[in-house]
């Protein structure tokens, strides 16, 4: 029988047996989840007698959405599209997940589009302060990158007008801007690109902390597997690996 077709305590049911195999990491469990959400949610919209479980309804919803989008943009599972098109139907119940819009932004950015970027990153204060699921706020480190995203995505959009302008034969009194002026734009973007990419993780030992990028980390994990211990947090799961042995 299709979701569509059972009830609301039939799908009741099914969500904890959901759950259970979700325990287990059986493959396609969040997916089944978020369809399961997405039923639950509009039949309880049309029922009184269930209404009282309408917000917990949503808030798994979202979780699941925003979880399941975060699990497709990593490098387990490279699904840039379908990240996108998770996260987005996360906003569609909720504007105010500050942790869906950096995402997003990341990945407008990634796609070189930074008018749609700066949307996502400009209004991050207001979000986290609206949202009510501490799950979904941003670090320190989040909300300082997002702004570095944001100078970056203004100062390729102003680059971009730049070039339209120098393309136009208009005839014009203005005077255009000279190229030398327009060098510590570049060398601006170029710096915050290295800065993004260089502070991608963050690694703690026993006697220091650092920042490095995703290359960095990924040497650094395979240089460190044989010797040590390695507590690995990644947006869909905690690993803990040990001489090439992973459990999660």
């Amino acid at each position: 029988m299709s979701l569509l077709k059972k009830s609301i305590d039939e799908l009741l049911d099914l969500e904890q047996e959901l759950r259970e195999n979700k325990e287990e990491e059986r493959d396609g469990t969040n997916h089944q989840l978020i369809s399961l959400y997405e039923q639950l949610y509009k039949k309880i919209t049309k029922d009184k007698d269930y209404e009282y479980l309408l917000d917990v309804t949503k808030k798994n919803l979202i979780t699941y959405l925003v979880r399941y989008g975060s699990y497709l943009k990593t490098v387990y599972k490279k699904d840039d599209k379908a990240a996108e098109s998770t996260l987005k139907k996360a906003l569609q119940y909720d504007r105010a997940i500050p942790i869906a819009h950096y995402r997003l932004g990341f990945l407008a950015y990634k796609r070189k589009s930074y008018f749609e970027a700066l949307l996502h990153f400009q209004n991050l204060n207001s979000w986290q302060k609206d949202c009510n699921i501490e799950e979904f706020h941003l670090n320190d480190q989040q909300m300082y990158h997002a702004q570095i995203y944001i100078a970056n995505s203004s100062l390729y959009i102003a680059k971009r007008a730049q070039k339209k302008a120098q393309q136009l034969e208009v005839k014009t009194h203005v005077k255009s801007v000279d190229s030398h002026n327009l060098s510590p734009l570049y060398e601006a973007i170029q710096q915050n690109d290295r800065l993004l990419e260089s502070n991608a993780y963050k690694v703690i030992t026993a006697t220091s902390e650092m920042f490095c990028s995703r290359e960095e980390m990924e040497e650094l994990l395979e240089a460190s597997v044989n010797r040590y211990i390695i507590l690995y947090f990644s947006d869909r799961q905690i690993s803990l690996l040990h001489q090439k042995k992973e459990n999660r």
